[in-house]
């Protein structure tokens, strides 16, 4: 099955943290203390008939036996309060496991428990065992949670003998403000922070024009997460027509960057995948096998792998090395 980058935001924000530098850490939502759960370089895909890619923005994480989908930038921004006066912050979840059925008979129940990691606060709440939602081979649990404070939230799934647990980070409108500042007056990462507001409507108003303007922005100044992302919208035409040669174009400037966990693996596999299909370049298994290799994507290196002679593998391993020295540290 061929691993396809969990990241639409926008498969949004390995910024799950993003890739920042020192210079920028003023306006970073995430602080360094708060480790949040980034997508890897070997992200986790759904068996079929689930979807390889989840919501723009997000990516997969879990086992086939349960797994939710996470946001790119590790954070949750702008959370809405339950009621007027609560002063909780609402999130919905859903996880998904292989095999459940929404509406068979089932006795076991879906039950999610979390702790702040960072400063001492009350658990949060949660609507109970969850609600089964879906139909077919696609079914999921739904439950809604109230967080009691903002911070660095370590949260717990569980359904049977099967648990996935997560670190998130909870802010708040304030950051929004930050942000807004800190864009115009040219950080790409406060920048990028805006594309996950707007996009998702978090702590402003939903505005996709407002979210490609400043995706836009933080990509033309190198910024890894944005970059991989635009990619995935020229190809996937969210808010743009589809373009598979400019996906490519910001896959490939995606990828020159040096490994973290962010944007740069996940646009080695994107536009691996490209090549594969001969969506906006030319066929070449070849440069698939390079990029997914660059990647560390072994499920679609053996896809690739799987129509090359032996001499195509030695040259994909030699132009593979020639990449590194070239690139690897830029």
């Amino acid at each position: 099955m061929r691993s396809a980058c969990l990241l639409p935001l926008l498969c949004l924000l390995s910024l799950t943290l993003v890739s920042l530098g020192q210079d920028q850490q003023e306006t970073l939502s995430v602080p360094e203390t708060c480790s949040v759960t980034k997508l890897g370089t070997q992200p986790f895909v759904p068996p079929p008939p689930y979807a390889a890619k989840p919501s723009l923005g997000q990516f997969w994480f879990g086992t086939d036996r349960l797994w939710t989908a996470l946001p790119e930038a590790g954070a949750w921004i702008g959370l809405p309060h339950y009621t007027h006066g609560d002063p909780t912050f609402r999130q919905k979840l859903a996880f998904w496991r292989q095999g459940y059925d929404a509406y068979a008979k089932t006795q076991a129940r879906l039950t999610v428990s979390g702790r702040r990691i960072d400063a001492t606060a009350l658990p949060l709440q949660t609507d109970g065992p969850g609600s089964p939602s879906g139909h077919g081979g696609r079914s999921f649990l739904m439950t809604g949670i109230n967080l009691p404070t903002a911070g660095c939230w370590e949260i717990t799934g569980r359904y049977e003998s099967d648990e996935v647990t997560f670190v998130v980070w909870v802010g708040t409108t304030e950051d929004v403000a930050r942000w807004k500042q800190g864009a115009e007056g040219g950080d790409a990462t406060a920048q990028f922070w805006l594309v996950v507001v707007y996009e998702g409507g978090k702590g402003a108003e939903q505005d996709f024009a407002l979210a490609l303007r400043w995706f836009r922005e933080s990509a033309k100044q190198g910024n890894q997460d944005a970059q991989n992302m635009l990619g995935q919208m020229y190809e996937d035409a969210e808010g743009v027509s589809q373009d598979y040669s400019q996906a490519a174009k910001w896959y490939r400037a995606a990828c020159k960057h040096k490994f973290n966990g962010g944007g740069a693996g996940q646009g080695c596999n994107n536009l691996g995948l490209l090549y594969l299909d001969g969506h906006g370049v030319k066929r070449n298994r070849v440069e698939a096998y390079k990029y997914f290799r660059l990647a560390g994507t072994e499920d679609n290196l053996e896809t690739a792998k799987s129509g090359m002679s032996a001499s195509e593998v030695a040259e994909a391993e030699s132009q593979t090395q020639q990449w590194l020295r070239v690139h690897r540290d830029e």
